[in-house]
């Protein structure tokens, strides 16, 4: 167990406490304030607080920041399947979602609503210990994709629900 220090310790559950602390146990806030533990870390001039929840995110495409902003969703939507489709494979948008995470983590998202594609996106978040729910986009610019992309989510689904 790890007991850990800090000047303020902001609960969900009450009033935040001056001089706190709370104790870990594999992962799991399980008191607070602490009441024992050898492995005691300190953290002066600092608050705990926990961790926020991004409600809609898109990993997936975190790489086409700045290249996408400022359009119609009109003109949006052709633009970024045009790229996504046509100029990135799986193992871009997986590292598109892995620095997604790494973006979330350093602003204090330990939470997400995943709107995702491929499923690259879930992986990240597993490997970076994200916690969150996917929602599975379906999406089919054209009637002539329609089936396909069905398709894929299906396949998707099948795959992601093994993790």
């Amino acid at each position: 167990m790890t007991i850990y220090e800090a000047d303020w310790i902001c609960p969900v559950s009450s009033p935040p406490i001056r001089n706190g602390s709370i104790a870990v146990d594999n992962g799991k806030i399980v008191s607070c304030p602490a009441v024992e533990g050898r492995n005691v870390r300190t953290f002066r001039g600092c608050a705990i607080i926990p961790g926020f929840v991004n409600a809609h995110s898109h990993l997936e495409l975190t790489i086409l920041r700045g290249f996408l902003e400022d359009l119609r969703f009109s003109e949006w939507i052709p633009k970024l399947t045009h790229v996504k489709y046509q100029h990135l494979g799986r193992d871009e948008m997986l590292a598109s979602a892995r620095l997604g995470c790494v973006e979330m983590i350093r602003a204090g998202v330990t939470c997400l609503g995943e709107v995702m594609d491929l499923g690259t996106a879930w992986q990240a978040m597993r490997e970076f210990g994200l916690q969150g729910i996917a929602f599975q986009e379906v999406f089919g610019p054209a009637e002539t994709q329609a089936d396909q992309a069905l398709a894929d989510r299906i396949r998707c689904r099948q795959n992601c629900s093994a993790w």
